[in-house]
């Protein structure tokens, strides 16, 4: 219960920032590495609850699983909105929601080589974006 109450004010957190980038004027690309970043510095001084939260994510159940699902899920489609945003074509949903499901999974990776010193903030930056775009 604990978790996901952190986690809920983290969404919120993550969803402000994820609107604060709709409205920038940057392409696809510096976008999604300018949310990524702004993300990333969010979580690089709790490090230690954001893996126990991501960690603990997936043994949750019923209700519970129920509102950690959501909770990614209204994320995912907030980088949608923010992909279609800033692609200067429109790009089918199919392809959106790809990336923006790659640029959560590829979140998860970073901010675990992140956590291991495995790279730095702009290293796992770079391969937030180029592993959410490929």
């Amino acid at each position: 219960a604990i978790l996901l109450a952190i986690g809920e004010e983290d969404r919120q957190t993550r969803l402000a920032t994820i609107q604060l980038a709709m409205g920038r004027r940057s392409g696809l690309r510096r976008r999604l590495h300018d949310v990524a970043r702004e993300l990333l510095t969010l979580d690089v001084p709790r490090l230690n609850i954001v893996m126990a939260y991501i960690g603990h994510m997936w043994f949750w159940s019923h209700e519970d699983h129920a509102t950690a699902q959501s909770m990614l899920d209204e994320t995912r489609a907030r980088f949608r909105d923010l992909i279609a945003a800033a692609s200067p074509v429109r790009l089918a949903f199919e392809r959106q929601d790809r990336v923006a499901l790659r640029m959560m999974s590829g979140y998860g990776i970073g901010i675990r080589d992140l956590f291991y010193g495995r790279s730095t903030l702009e290293e796992t930056t770079r391969f937030v974006v180029e592993f959410a775009l490929d």
